[in-house]
């Protein structure tokens, strides 16, 4: 695994530092194995995520292609797939789709994006129908139909709002003008087209909406296929997990980026653990070859059995809890990763929607009551004859219950008072204190499956928790102390330059003397004709790509009094 994607400042990666002590150099004869496992199971979990994203981009190429085959009334048929905001997972897909129709529509593909000029645009379309062929300087839709004969072409836009409109009426208004066999494919953000395009062009479309796989449905898919198939022999720690979902939720919406984040620790559990050569399916057959090895001085095979086995109920707990949390409407969760990670963190009993659920279980109805008990069943931690005892009496206290007593006295009962009788009445039916034998069953088995594991003896090895201290959640924090290394980079030494100024604006040329003579650079010389200064081209691009780098991350920006003044801001 290349470890520059984790400290390149210029592409934004600024979840993990740069700096952290983790070398992920594994290639030692004593850490082959953990490699090898580490290897192995990060393959496991992209070929888990990249089936998931082919049936998703599967179904979603079906129902389009179903559109496009359909009978031609009006205008260009236009799908428009409503893909949420931009991410990085977004190119898999509108690549894997052109793929797909490529194949079951038997079209030429054309993906367009943003272009200066329509001159540029329709040379871009031309090299993609046929990059061989002698096209005009400046082709035409006529030169491409001329070309293409009978066959369709789809083009595809996957960024719609970025798109030049005035190059994008054009195109539409060529099109419907000439009988080319075209389709289109627009990206959106939102389902509003009508922001974008007038009456007249919307006119000239027959467009249909298509809603691709969300972010948070694919992670959703891509945790119950980890969890609950049990694709890796690992559970991911409650520090881990909360850092993973906060990254997602609040820095990039990405589950691209989410695997690579998760693949950095992996790679880290792996690392720091010398133990972790056990994360296997059957430990103990490893363990017993492989016993007298020095990292297993000291450690009996019942301890490695003991520790596997309560890990593994440990797994099947979580499992088990959290399919049991989805099965509750009212406590108001619809991901599984969300249910997962309440109970790793032992967050769900803290939520006040579960302080309510279980507060609302005595006033639940009788069939509320038995599908509750059927739910604990797959729990396995109630006896079922105790849950089946308690269906018993639920079904024969509520033959039993009669109606409510009315109070009718000479004197006016005030609210409080009359709520207070009527709670005294509910509580002493028989069926009300069945009830409560439920809410505290259900009270029994969370705490049971909730139950902490993590000082448990050599449980660490099947649980990665990366230590927070190679985790940074404030992207300014990894920013400065990136910048501020020692490390022989124009950025850094630019950076430094600008902490040792104290006033407001630096001035350029000042800041490039002084980087010059940082960077102990002889390239500042005087000419003898006309005592202008000659600088080295190869250092002058390094210092203003190190300014435009810091201009970009919001440390600078440029002086609006003086041309050659940079202003510091308050992040610098």
């Amino acid at each position: 695994m290349s470890y520059d994607i984790y400290n390149s400042i210029s592409k934004g990666c600024f979840s993990f530092p740069a700096t952290c002590n983790v070398q992920f150099n594994l290639h030692s004869a004593d850490n082959k194995e953990r490699l090898k496992l580490s290897t192995k199971y990060l393959q496991n979990i992209k070929n888990e995520f990249s089936a998931i994203q082919h049936q998703s981009i599967k179904k979603l190429s079906k129902n389009i292609i179903d559109f496009f085959k359909s009978k031609r009334i009006k205008g260009i048929h236009t799908a428009l797939i409503v893909k949420g905001a931009n991410v990085s997972d977004h190119e898999f897909m509108f690549s894997s789709l052109g793929d797909q129709l490529h194949q079951l529509f038997s079209s030429i593909v054309v993906h367009l994006s943003k272009y200066t000029s329509m001159k540029l645009m329709m040379q871009a379309m031309c090299q993609q129908i046929d990059d061989e062929h002698n096209w005009p300087t400046f082709p035409t839709i006529e030169n491409i139909q001329e070309h293409v004969n009978d066959k369709r072409i789809v083009i595809i836009i996957k960024d719609f709002a970025d798109f030049k409109f005035e190059q994008l009426e054009a195109l539409l208004i060529s099109l419907s003008n000439s009988s080319l066999n075209c389709r289109l494919i627009f990206g959106l953000t939102s389902g509003n087209l009508h922001q974008y395009l007038s009456y007249q062009e919307l006119s000239l479309l027959n467009p249909t909406y298509f809603h691709a796989t969300t972010s948070c449905e694919l992670l959703d898919s891509l945790f119950q296929r980890l969890v609950l198939e049990s694709c890796v022999p690992f559970a991911i720690g409650p520090n881990t997990l909360q850092f993973l979902f906060d990254t997602f939720l609040f820095s990039d919406s990405s589950v691209s980026l989410f695997l690579a984040h998760l693949e950095y620790c992996i790679v880290t559990h792996f690392h720091l653990n010398p133990l972790s050569v056990l994360c296997h399916k059957k430990p103990l057959r490893f363990f017993e070859k492989n016993k007298h090895d020095e990292i297993f001085k000291g450690i009996h095979p019942n301890d490695v059995k003991a520790a596997f086995e309560s890990f593994t109920d440990y797994c099947n707990r979580l499992c088990a809890i959290s399919k049991f949390i989805l099965q509750q409407k009212s406590l108001q969760i619809s991901r599984f990763y969300d249910s997962y990670q309440l109970c790793v963190t032992n967050n769900v009993i803290n939520e006040s929607s579960y302080q309510n659920f279980i507060a609302a279980i005595p006033a639940l109805s009788l069939k509320d009551c038995i599908k509750l008990t059927d739910d604990l069943k797959e729990l396995n931690v109630v006896d079922n004859e105790e849950l089946d005892c308690l269906v018993d009496a639920l079904n024969k206290d509520s033959k039993k219950a009669s109606t409510p007593v009315t109070f009718v006295e000479n004197k006016k009962l005030t609210l409080k008072q009359l709520q207070a009788k009527l709670v005294q009445q509910q509580t002493g039916n028989a069926i009300y204190k069945t009830k409560c034998k439920l809410q505290n069953l259900v009270k029994h088995a969370f705490n049971v499956c909730l139950e902490k594991v993590e000082n448990a003896p050599l449980i660490k090895i099947w649980i990665i928790d990366v230590p927070l201290e190679n985790l940074s959640v404030s992207p300014s924090t990894c920013i400065r102390t990136t910048l501020s290394s020692d490390d022989d980079i124009a950025i850094n030494h630019v950076y430094q330059l600008l902490q040792e100024n104290t006033g407001k604006s630096v001035n350029l040329f000042d800041l490039l003397v002084a980087y010059l003579a940082k960077t102990e650079q002889k390239s500042l010389k005087k000419m003898n004709s006309d005592n202008k200064y000659v600088i080295d081209e190869q250092m002058y691009a390094k210092f203003v790509d190190a300014v435009l780098q810091l201009q970009f991350l919001g440390f600078v920006k440029s002086s609006r009094h003086k041309a050659d003044h940079l202003t510091k801001l308050t992040w610098c």
